[in-house]
């Protein structure tokens, strides 16, 4: 069986010989472009966040790290942020109707020693309440 509901969530029930499991994941939450940036040339990687019509008009904060996306931030109600201590919070800002909004890293140019390291983003949604909503798969940019 295939569950979709209108926070872009997808579940799925999966069965092995071994017995079933059921995998969850978010379709099209974040996503960023291009997939690696030049240390030396610095550059900017834009980042799209599709919170779902449900999370529409909400506070979002995007997060980063260099230190991995594993095992994550538990911050409740079942609820991790996919990053090891983050970077930089200060990409805020509110949703528009449909749910949707945009981000941005811009690294400046002549940095050095960082070839090889991924930065990993990922952002989450908090409503009027001050609940966390949404938190989205992580994705990241290649340094070289």
């Amino acid at each position: 069986p295939l569950d979709l509901n209108n926070n872009g969530d997808i579940t799925h029930g999966v069965f092995f010989n071994t017995g079933g499991a059921a995998v969850r994941t978010r379709l099209g939450s974040l996503g960023a472009s291009p997939s690696a940036i030049a240390q030396v040339a610095g550059g900017t990687q834009a980042m799209t966040l599709d919170g779902g019509v449900a999370n529409a008009n909400n506070l979002y904060a995007v997060f980063g790290t260099f230190a991995g996306t594993t095992p994550g931030i538990p911050i409740g109600g079942g609820l991790i942020i996919p990053l090891n201590f983050p970077l930089y919070t200060n990409s805020l800002g509110f949703l528009d109707a449909q749910g949707k909004g945009a981000a941005a890293l811009v690294l400046p140019s002549g940095l050095s020693g960082f070839a090889g390291l991924t930065i990993h983003h990922a952002f989450g949604v908090i409503d009027g309440l001050g609940n966390v909503t949404h938190i989205s798969r992580p994705c990241g940019v290649l340094l070289y």
